[in-house]
């Protein structure tokens, strides 16, 4: 593990260790789970694709959803990431 991938939080579908991936040629990146493969959308840089991964829905955020109350942003992001993961895979 390099000391970038240190940085990563576990993935947030298996619990499963995270990696970055940087292009040599353009250094945009992507964080993927070694486990389930789950990955977020490439990003410009290693810096947004360790930002974008390690961001998590809020308790409070977490709550409304349970509770049928209005989605708000942490939720469209968090269903953003989901979608990176599941909209190349048939669910039917």
């Amino acid at each position: 593990m390099s000391d970038r991938d240190a940085k990563l939080k576990p993935c947030p579908f298996c619990g499963g260790e995270a990696e970055v991936w940087v292009s040599d040629v353009t250094d945009r990146a992507i964080v993927y789970c070694t486990v389930c493969d789950a990955q977020i959308r490439i990003r410009q840089n290693e810096q947004e694709a360790i930002e974008a991964w390690n961001h998590r829905v809020s308790e409070k955020s977490a709550e409304n959803q349970r509770n049928g109350h209005e989605k708000d942003d942490e939720y469209w992001a968090e269903e953003a990431m989901f979608d990176s993961f599941w909209g190349g895979i048939d669910q039917s």
